[in-house]
């Protein structure tokens, strides 16, 4: 039985990724270049026609719109539709049991593993590449300690992921989402698949959760792309590792080259 893509709304979506990642990954400014994600901005007052003013980052003008963003914890419902809480710092991160591809089933939360980073990534991803050698020596540093490291991959070809995580030597569970079986209902499908739950829109998303399933942190985009971000990354994870009474190695001393593109 194969495992493929099984609806056209998946297809859509796997385009929007696509298109999504390089915002994402590069805060709208190339790599390389003193980039600031729209979340970093202060808020603009906006006024529309009709007297209407908000609060909001003001992205990007064009000639016939403008893009803004509006914080989610402000944001009840869209069309009468009420959204589900928002994965953020200080709030559950969505509970789940997966399967990765050593057939060993995963769940969050768990009590017993005081910090877990969910890593969702792809191999197609230039930004998850550029983070991989951070991220797989955070996880060979604190792993003993009690780190724990989940990559959801949407990559839809298994064959694909697997050779890439044989070929990196990934030592950290990898679960494939977004592959679906054939026969499978697409509401399922869309229930099971991780990228959905967490609202994914582009890659890398990092959520650093506690044991309890609390979001931390979240990072998004290319962590070793941004100053701040690889210190803060792992300063997060000691604390919590501390706090749980671990014995903590010493600090990571400089940042691994990027990975190669085997």
């Amino acid at each position: 039985m194969s495992r493929t893509r099984s609806t056209r709304g998946h297809h859509a979506r796997h385009g929007l990724l696509i298109g999504l990642a390089g915002f994402l990954g590069a805060g709208l400014i190339p790599a390389g270049a003193a980039a600031q994600d729209p979340r970093d901005r202060p808020f603009d007052r906006i006024k529309l026609d009709d007297g209407t003013e908000f609060s909001a980052r003001l992205v990007k003008r064009y000639p016939d719109q403008v893009l803004v963003m509006i914080p989610r914890e402000r944001m009840e419902s869209i069309n009468g539709d009420a959204l589900p809480q928002p994965i953020l710092p200080g709030y559950a991160a969505p509970p789940f049991t997966a399967v990765d591809l050593n057939g060993i089933e995963q769940a969050l939360p768990d009590p017993d593993v005081p910090v877990t980073l969910i890593a969702f990534w792809a191999t197609w991803c230039p930004y998850c590449r550029k983070d991989l050698p951070f991220i797989k020596a955070l996880y060979e540093r604190y792993h003993e300690p009690g780190f724990r490291i989940l990559a959801p991959s949407i990559d839809e070809n298994l064959d694909t992921l697997t050779a890439f995580v044989r070929a990196q030597e990934l030592e950290f569970p990898v679960i494939a989402t977004g592959l679906v079986d054939d026969e499978a209902d697409p509401s399922d499908a869309h229930a099971r698949d991780l990228s959905f739950r967490y609202e994914i829109q582009g890659t890398p998303v990092y959520f650093l959760v506690d044991g309890k399933g609390m979001v931390r942190e979240v990072f998004y985009g290319a962590v070793v792309n941004r100053k701040s971000y690889p210190e803060k990354m792992e300063s997060s994870i000691r604390e919590l590792l501390a706090a749980s009474g671990a014995d903590l190695p010493p600090p990571l001393e400089e940042q691994p080259a990027a990975a190669s593109e085997r």
